[in-house]
């Protein structure tokens, strides 16, 4: 609904008063802090309220549900029968086309795996180079400070030599 002053969309939150119990919704900014004082003289409080579902196309609700049971069927099954707990369907792929595909051939589980272990060895050897990049460092670092210990012995060396004349 759009602010009267100004005319943006502003959220609407809902408030009760814990003294009296009136309801009551309030469309105002997300940076608005401020108390509302109900008429009872008490602070209101924001409460939260269930949102609404809107199923458009000729869905029903008791098809969005007998969906939903499938779904968590197919998981518990996948789970049950080849051990697969967690999956992220690639692409536009659904619960269903998971189930489908390890029923089936197996290719869309397979590809994940694949993709899965590819991105794992990839993290692993940027790791291992990473490693090896600081070894690096680590190794150059030492033999500058051993050349540069070498060369201040070398010095020494030569000074006591100047000093005692052998």
């Amino acid at each position: 609904m759009p602010h009267p002053d100004k005319g943006e969309n502003m959220p609407t939150y809902a408030f009760r008063c814990p003294g009296c119990g009136e309801f009551r919704e309030v469309i105002r900014s997300i940076d608005d802090r401020n108390n509302l004082t109900c008429t009872c003289g008490s602070s209101m409080r924001r409460v939260f309220t269930p949102c609404s579902i809107v199923v458009r196309g000729g869905l029903s609700k008791s098809r969005v549900l007998d969906s939903m049971r499938r779904e968590g069927e197919m998981k518990a099954e996948l789970k049950r029968d080849y051990g697969i707990e967690k999956f992220s369907p690639v692409g536009h792929n659904t619960t269903a086309d998971v189930y489908r595909d390890v029923k089936g051939s197996g290719n869309l589980v397979q590809e994940q795996m694949a993709a899965e272990k590819e991105r794992s060895t990839a993290i692993r050897n940027a790791k291992v180079k990473d490693w090896k990049c600081k070894a690096q460092k680590r190794a150059s670092k030492r033999r500058e400070e051993m050349r540069q210990r070498k060369e201040v012995e070398a010095s020494q060396k030569r000074r006591i030599t100047m000093l005692t004349g052998d």
